[in-house]
């Protein structure tokens, strides 16, 4: 008697394809909504402060280190002291900080860094 295959409950290529474009699309969204607020904190138009306290979705995914260096006047040098006066990997993402960190990188940044 013959075999007759099994079905896949493997997605589809066609549902593949269109969920990968959808990861794409999010994933490029949140680069854009990443970039937009660096740029937002080197004009002054938002406080570094409150993306630590309370990180938005997409700038969750950000490093610490590319936050602070966003800031006027805070290049590499002084984005490491910051984190290590802090006790903060700085390449940890702001969403993974404890509030703990978030505390202690805010006060790291009232002592070492201008707004």
């Amino acid at each position: 008697m013959p075999r007759t295959p099994a079905r896949s409950s493997a997605p589809s290529r066609r549902q593949q394809v269109s969920d990968n474009l959808t990861s794409l699309k999010t994933a490029n969204r949140n680069r854009m909504q990443m970039a937009e607020a660096k740029r937002e904190i080197a004009r002054g138009e938002r406080s570094p402060r409150d993306l630590i306290k309370f990180p938005p979705e997409p700038v969750r995914n950000m490093k610490v280190v590319a936050l602070l260096k966003a800031i006027p006047l805070v290049g590499a040098h002084r984005a490491q002291t910051i984190c290590l006066v802090a006790g903060v990997n700085p390449l940890m993402t702001l969403g993974a900080l404890t509030a703990r960190q978030r505390v202690a990188l805010i006060d790291a940044l009232d002592i070492r860094g201008p707004s």
